[in-house]
């Protein structure tokens, strides 16, 4: 496979886009047309080099949404994670744990710090009374 082609030009919708005939196309789609021709509409434009801003015709393909979705049913993402055993604090991720993408030890203990801060703000308030009525704040008119 040659090298990939970066496309140029205003990315939308995360894809460098090119407008022809007042149509706005991804460029990467016009790629494909200019050297093979026209694509049927209900085709989809695969990047065999997995590089969206690539418009090298030769690392395209035009396929069904759903051989598609088949491809990138293994995307990176599910294969890092499963690959992953433990959470960034070192707690594992087995079991129940790892059905999800976050850490449910550590979101447990977020979950207490947030419901414990109500006790923290009104410590806060009656510390704030005190002093206030101690002379602590000065109002300056």
């Amino acid at each position: 496979m040659s090298d990939c082609i970066q496309g140029t030009g205003a990315i939308q919708r995360g894809y460098y886009r090119k407008t022809r005939n007042n149509v706005t196309y991804p460029q990467h789609r016009l790629a494909y047309m200019d050297k093979y021709g026209p694509i049927s509409s209900d085709l989809v434009i695969h990047h065999l080099c997995h590089n969206k801003w690539c418009i090298n015709p030769d690392h395209l393909k035009p396929m069904t949404r759903s051989e598609h979705q088949v491809i990138h049913a293994n995307n990176a993402a599910r294969v890092y994670y499963k690959t992953v055993t433990h959470c960034p604090k070192g707690h594992p991720l087995d079991g129940r744990n790892s059905k999800q993408r976050y850490c449910l030890e550590c979101h447990r203990q977020v979950s207490r710090h947030y419901r414990a801060r109500p006790e923290v703000k009104r410590q806060q308030h009656k510390d704030y009374l005190r002093r206030k009525k101690e002379g602590y704040y000065v109002t300056v008119r």
